[in-house]
Parts: structure tokens; sequence; C-alpha cells
């Protein structure tokens, strides 16, 4: 082995234990929003020691009320906690989040001071603005983790560092049934989360910011540092190249609106939006959430519907007073049968079996929720590996609907065995963890570019926590027509899931954003392309990509040869305080927007490297324009260019279609079938544009209105 060759597999293990280290630190706020939630399933459970009531707490109810109140106040602040997030970002990705752990800092605090000073400065108020600073964490949480992750961790990791969301959450909520089980003081527990906040908060600032984030701001030095500790390498390593040229360029400043609605301005990437939310907020509300959530409070109803059910049985199988004493076992028997007497004592199964596994002491419901939550952890664990072994898709799908059929099963056998539909519930819980819930995360990442993720990321869980609020609320109301009931809805919801996982959503693992949408479809108007789902879906789909954006749309091919000056064109093309000072060369292909007279226009920038232009057929057929430039000061290259141009419009997916091309300072007459236009205009100052793109864009309307 060379000693190149030992340093790169030394850089190797010092940049896979450097983004473990960044993943785990990542999920601390994430582990502190399972720790608050877990505190729910202490409320409501058999010993109903109320937050901040100590062991001689409220009752069964009124705790139950109390844990439904703190629950759906923690998921409504938590709709607050997403537009503050997404100011939170434009200040680093790296303040986002220690102000996350801020949160949950204030959380913390506020819990202890209602149980040191609840009398007197109000106890009740306390623990509500405890629970709205736990939602506020918890969005930011939720939608910062997996967002951090797909930006700062290598592809070889990604997939699997996004889904270790799900496992720091669970994390956090076992290790909270498991004090609600030891029967912990409150204060102890209180101080270690409140310290595992604060810690958080100073480790977290000696970390490095996200290097993607850095490389938009133009603090380029600051991302090949970031970048090559992530990866463990020095930042002159020739290794960090093509990393480093993939980065984003710079970005234009925008609002959080304006940036939405760029975003949704493409259909098939509306689309996209459109399947990637749906997937995130039904799989928070399909009821796994709101069992975990009452925890022990669903094994306390377990338990007493089977001991109701047993007990409007007993008089019909009372042996003792129905059988005729002739049958008297004790009289009829013979000695010799009599196994107390013929037994050895080291054979007595009740003096040598641990009283945990005696049948006649069952577990209790607290113990039963640190299994469930034990078995949550497991699965999660696995779900690192599932989710890049498996794919996104093909994991959702499977996980649905196993988890679909484990709550329906532990709907039958609720009233008739607690034990059985606790086993049930854990199957569910197992398949939920090792699938439904990192897979649609993981799945959102994948959709969009570094432009557009966080805010795909933060949208889906404003909705989420909608979801989340409703079906907390939702839940207890549907257990008061019994267990059996509710847990038949949340059956009924994941198996609807499943179905709309199975018809809908696409596999992302390894794909490249525009290979997605390609799929999702379907290809704009005259396109000719292919769409893989059926007509109702996508029929549905285009209603609800309606309700999000107004006007026509078009999408739009700028193409040319290299250096004619096809992304200083666009640039040009932009509101002035949008504008980028220098452009650099298009490396493969880039994605921009402009509007004109009624139409947005998604233009997609394509390199006119000569070893880049076969690049440019994959697009044609989802176009409904083409831009070409050319450089009326390369007179050399002129005749290469009209050789290009030909090459496209005779392309199968170009020919015979009645496309609008729009060319510059070239005079094509003999194009008959296509309408073109001229325009002499200026790339660095934009004279010209605006009436090519006012033509163009009533070029598209006009076609549109045939």
């Amino acid at each position: 082995m060379t000693v190149k060759t030992q340093w790169a597999q030394l850089a190797a293990v010092r940049g896979a234990i450097n983004q473990v280290l960044l993943v785990f630190l990542i999920n601390v706020p994430t582990v502190s929003f399972g720790l608050a939630l877990g505190w729910v399933s202490l409320v409501s459970g058999e010993t109903a020691a109320g937050e901040g009531g100590g062991a001689g707490g409220k009752g069964g109810d009124e705790a139950g009320r109390a844990a439904v109140i703190a629950s759906v106040t923690t998921f409504t602040a938590s709709l607050v906690g997403v537009p503050l997030s997404a100011r939170a970002l434009l200040a680093g990705r790296k303040v986002a989040l220690i102000a996350t752990s801020a949160c949950f800092v204030v959380c913390w605090s506020l819990k202890l001071a209602s149980v040191w000073g609840g009398a007197v400065w109000g106890g009740a108020w306390l623990v509500l603005a405890a629970r709205a600073a736990a939602g506020l964490g918890g969005a930011a949480a939720w939608a910062l983790a997996p967002l951090l992750a797909g930006e700062m961790c290598s592809p070889r990791f990604r997939g699997a560092a996004v889904a270790a969301l799900a496992l720091a959450h669970n994390c956090g909520a076992l290790l909270m049934y498991l004090a609600a089980d030891a029967a912990a003081p409150q204060r102890t527990i209180l101080w270690w989360c409140l310290g595992l906040s604060v810690t958080h908060c100073v480790v977290f600032s000696f970390l490095p910011e996200s290097p993607s984030f850095l490389a938009a701001k133009g603090r380029v030095k600051e991302a090949s540092a970031a970048l090559a500790w992530l990866r463990g390498l020095s930042v002159a390593d020739p290794a960090l190249e093509a990393e480093l040229r993939a980065l984003p360029p710079i970005e234009r400043a925008q609002s959080s609106w304006s940036l939405t609605r760029e975003m949704l301005s493409d259909p098939q990437r509306r689309r996209a939006f459109i399947i990637g939310a749906l997937a995130v907020i039904g799989q928070e509300a399909c009821g796994v959430l709101a069992i975990l959530q009452y925890a022990e409070r669903v094994f306390v109803l377990a338990r007493d519907e089977e001991a109701h059910v047993t007990s409007q049985l007993s008089p019909a199988l009372n042996v003792t007073s129905q059988l005729s004493p002739t049958l008297n076992v004790t009289s009829q028997l013979s000695p010799a049968l009599n196994v107390t007497s013929q037994l050895s004592p080291a054979l007595n199964v009740t003096s040598q079996l641990l009283p945990a596994l005696d049948v006649t002491s069952p577990l209790s419901p607290a113990r039963q929720a640190v299994i469930v939550g034990a078995v949550q952890l497991v699965a999660s664990a696995l779900a690192l590996y599932l989710v890049e072994r498996v794919g996104r898709r093909p994991l959702l799908v499977w996980s649905a609907g196993a988890a679909g059929g484990a709550l329906a099963l532990a709907a039958a056998l609720a009233g008739r065995s607690a034990r059985g539909a606790a086993a049930a519930l854990a199957l569910a819980v197992a398949a939920d963890s090792a699938g439904l819930q990192p897979a649609p995360y993981a799945l959102l990442a994948d959709m969009f570019h570094y432009q557009f993720r966080g805010c795909a990321l933060l949208l889906a869980s404003a909705g989420a926590s909608a979801g989340n609020a409703l079906e907390v609320a939702l839940f207890p109301l549907a257990a008061r027509a019994g267990l059996r009931a509710a847990l038949a809805l949340a059956a009924a919801l994941t198996l609807a899931y499943a179905l709309f996982a199975a018809l809908l959503v696409p596999e992302t693992r390894g794909r490249q954003p525009e290979q997605i949408y390609a799929e999702v479809g379907p290809a704009p108007p005259g396109a000719g392309g292919r769409t893989e789902c059926t007509g109702v879906t996508m029929g549905l789909l285009d209603k609800l990509s309606a309700w999000f954006s107004g006007g026509e749309q078009a999408t739009v091919l700028v193409l040319g040869l290299d250096g004619s000056g096809k992304t200083s064109t666009l640039n040009a093309m932009r509101p002035p305080e949008q504008r980028v000072t220098h452009t650099v060369p298009t490396v493969g292909h880039q994605k921009d927007y402009f509007q004109s007279g009624g139409v947005s226009f998604s233009a997609w920038d394509v390199s006119g490297a000569a070893r880049m232009r076969p690049l440019w057929e994959r697009h044609y057929r989802d176009a409904h324009a083409v831009i070409f430039v050319v450089d009326s000061a390369d007179h050399l290259r002129l005749v290469v260019a009209r050789e290009e141009l030909e090459l496209l419009l005779a392309h199968p997916d170009m020919f015979g279609r009645r496309i609008s091309p729009f060319f510059r300072t070239l005079g094509l007459e003999r194009i008959g079938d296509k309408p073109w236009h001229v325009c002499s205009s200026s790339a660095l100052s934009g004279a010209g544009l605006a009436d090519a793109v006012a033509w163009l864009a009533r070029q598209l309307r006009e076609r549109r209105a045939r």
C-alpha cells in the first residue's frame, strides 16, 4: 500500500468521524424535542404526575386533559416557529441551530420555575409558556436537521444523515419514558435536560458553518475551509475540487415570500413539492405520533378495557358455582396426582421465575411504554441503513403498509388482550420508525437544490405541525369511543397513506432534482413528454398546483456557444436588486427565473462548451421557447453557432414543433415553420432585452389562446 493510499484512507476515516460528530450535534435539539414530547406521556399516564405537580399531581382525567392541552400548544406554537426559523436561516445555518437550542433552554428553565415557584408565579402559565417554547424549537429542529445534514454531509452518508433525525427524536422520547418508569424526581430530569441544551449552544458555536451557505454568500475561502474539515482533507487537496465546483453560486437577496413564489413558479417543481409535502404531512398525521404522545395512557386504556370485558364475562364463567359437586376435582383426583405434593421444590416454577415474568403480574403501562420506546429506537437505527440500501419510495410504501396492518391488528385485539394489543402497537411503532418517519424527510431533501431546499423543508414542517396539532387533539376524542375506534382510525389513515406513496411518490435516491421533476410531470403542454402517473392522480395534482400560482408558465432554453453571454443575459433580466456583480461560466446547467408580460419563465442556462453541448437535447422535449445567444463580436465562430442551431432545429424533439426561437444577431429568414425574432441587445447593460422578452411572452400567450 502506497503512502498516498494510506493518506487517502486516513482522510476518509477522519472525514467520516467529523461528519458523524456533526450529525450528532445537529440533532441535539431534536433529542430535546423528543424529551419534551415524552414528557406528555408522563403527564397522561397512570401516575398522572402533572407538569410541575409532583407525585401528588392531578388525577387521571384531569391530567389527561392537561396532556392534550400541552400537546396542542406545542404543535400550534410550531406553526409560529416556521417563519421564525426562516428568518434565523438568513443569518446562517449555525446561528439558526443555536437559536433552536436556546428555545429549549427557555423551555426547561420555565418548567423548573413552575416546579419551584408555581404557586407564586402561576405554574399553569409557566408550563404553557414552556410548551410554546418547545414548539418553537421543535419546528426549527425538524426543518434544520435534515437541511444541514443534506448540505454538509457527502453523498455517501447523506441519506443516513437525514434519517438520523428520527433516531434522535426517538432517543429523547425513550429517555423520558425511562425517567417516568423509574419515577425519577422531576427537578433532576429538568436539570439534565437544561444542561443538555446549554452545552449544545456552547459546543456548536465552535463548529464550521455550512459550506453551501458560505458559498452562496460569496465567502468562498471560508466555504473551502469548512468543506475541507468535513471531508478530513487539506484546503489544497485536489479531491475537494469537484465538491467546490458543485457548491451553489452567489445567491441574490430575496424575501421568504418571493423565494416561495419562485420555487412554486415552475409546474414540475411545484408538483414535486406538493408530493413531498404530502409525504411529510401524511406521515406525521397517520396516528402513530399520537400513540407515542400518550403511550402510557394508551396502555392504561388497553388494560382497563380488557378488565372491563373480563368482569362482564366472569359470572357466566364461574366454574365453582356452575359445576356439579360430582365434578369436584379435589375429591376425585388421586393423591398420587397432587402436583404440589409430588413436584420437587427445585421445580417450583413460582419460586424460580423472576417476578417480572409472572403472568399474574403483567407489566405496568409505564414499563410497556419503555419497551415500545426501545423498539422505536432500535428501528430508527435500522432506518439509517434501510433508507440508503432500500431507497426512499420502497421503504415508504412497505413501512406504511406494515404500520397500517399492525394498527389494524391492535384495533382487533383491543379489549380482548391487552398484551396482544401492546405487541401489535410495538410492531406498528417499529415499522413507523424503520421507514415511515425518516423516508419523507430524505425524499423532500433530495427534491431540491440549495436555493429552495430550506424553503421546501420549512413549508412542509409547517404543514406537519398543523397535522400534528390536529392529530393529538382528535386522538383522545376518538379514544372516548374506545381504544379500538381510535386505533382503527389510525390504521385506515396509515393504509391510505401507503396507497398514496405507491401511486404518486417517486424514487429520489441518487437522482438529481431535474430527473425527479421529469418523473412527477406531466411534461409541459406541447412537449410530447410522458409521465409515470395516471391521468386521474395528475389531474388532482394539477388542481392543487393551481392553488399555489397563477398566470402562464413557460420553460425556456438559453443556448449558445461558450462565452456568448447566456448567463449575463439572464442576469440582466433580473430586477436590479437581484443582479450579481460578476457572473461565472456555467458548468453543466442551472436554472433561473424571470417574468414578463404576465408569463413566468423558468429558464435553463445550459453550458455551451463543446463537450457539454450534447446535454442540450435533454431539455428539448420540455421547452416552450429557445433563446439562442450569439456574440456578434466573435466573427470566427459565427459559422459554428449556425451549425449548432441547425442541429438543434433538426433534432426529432424539435422538428415540426411550433416552438418560439428568439435569436440574437443572426438573420435566419429560412425558418418558416416557427415564429422567430432577431434582437440586438447588450447582456451587460440589458439594452434591448426587455422588448425581446416581451415579444416572446406575447407569442406564448397567443399560441395558448388558439
